[in-house]
């Protein structure tokens, strides 16, 4: 919308034979206009009616009722994207995700004899909180093994290394924040996550802890837990010739750790801006050759998960409801 400068240039009243004139400062005489007439002189001024978008040039004096009304310009309209086809779109991209929750049913071969295994997927934004809150419920966490993708080994790292929910939904907000300030782009959200999931880097947020009343600032320690890379086994998907092969690795460093995060959460378009993470993409897309486990700690079939997995806006107050749910869930 045009500014005040904008629609009144520099002015001042001229008078001529009782007549007022509002004159620019650099005025040519035949550009002079009555605007009034009247016995007094007055000050001007410039007043928006809150309920209008006209804007009122007045003269402040109880004698000079008279008012000036100039229509504001309307701003030019902003391409619009319905709501329906933002909610389309974002179903279709949550079809994989659907189909990562019913993973479970089709594995290919037991995991490992002997072994303790815990099968975590992953559901995208919402999913993630859910879990979190199921995985907190486990008595003996270390003991386990986690055979996990996309955001369920988000998951499973935050449980192996005992981040609080606090710790988890400050460095996800901080993501969000940077992103709807336009420091970094969508496609950056999960990687930021990812670092300070990986690195302890809060990128100068302050988690507080509302068990021990502590607060935790950005770089304080990187994770150096030794069961951490033994019990994790990350599942993505390479494609190759027109095929979708499973991988499941176990990360021997942080860094590695770092990108097979990042590649077991890439979903193209989504939280992705190319096909694949150094040929690597979203273990779901390959579900239906992931190995048997012990247990799975699946996602229950609501709308509010599907809906949610995709949704970047998703307030933090949300995250919070999700992994309450999911603590009741249980394991």
């Amino acid at each position: 919308m045009p500014t005040s400068s904008d629609l009144f240039p520099p002015m001042h009243l001229q008078e001529t034979d009782n007549d007022y004139y509002l004159v620019d400062e650099d005025y040519d005489e035949n550009d002079w206009e009555p605007i009034l007439e009247s016995d007094c002189c007055c000050s001007i001024s410039l007043s928006t009616d809150s309920n209008e978008s006209d804007e009122t040039l007045s003269i402040d004096e109880p004698e000079c009722e008279n008012n000036i009304k100039l229509k504001s310009l309307d701003p030019p309209a902003l391409p619009t994207v319905s709501s329906r086809s933002v909610k389309l779109f974002l179903l279709i991209l949550s079809i994989p995700l659907l189909l990562a929750m019913i993973s479970a049913s089709f594995p290919t071969a037991d995991f490992q004899d002997g072994l303790d295994t815990l099968y975590v997927p992953g559901l995208g934004f919402s999913g993630f909180w859910f879990t979190l809150g199921r995985l907190k419920s486990i008595p003996d966490k270390a003991s386990k093994h986690y055979v996990c993708f996309s955001a369920g080994c988000l998951g499973s790292v935050a449980i192996l290394n005992d981040f609080s929910v606090e710790e988890m939904a400050c460095m996800a907000e901080t993501a969000q924040q940077r992103w709807k300030r336009g420091e970094i782009d969508r496609f950056q959200v999960v990687t930021q996550f990812v670092d300070g999931l990986v690195y302890r880097d809060f990128d100068g947020c302050l988690a507080s802890n509302k068990n021990n009343k502590q607060s935790r600032k950005k770089n304080i320690i990187p994770i150096n837990n030794p069961n951490l890379f033994s019990k994790l086994h990350v599942l993505t998907t390479a494609p190759t010739m027109g095929r979708a092969e499973a991988v499941m690795r176990s990360p021997t460093s942080l860094d590695e750790l770092r990108e097979m995060l990042i590649q077991t959460a890439w979903i193209p378009i989504a939280t992705g801006d190319g096909l694949t993470h150094k040929g690597h993409m979203d273990g779901g897309f390959s579900f239906w050759k992931h190995p048997r486990c012990t247990k799975s700690v699946n996602l229950p079939l609501e709308a509010g998960l599907i809906f949610n997995s995709l949704n970047i806006n998703m307030p933090v107050e949300k995250a919070y409801q999700l992994w309450n749910q999911g603590m009741e869930y249980g394991l």
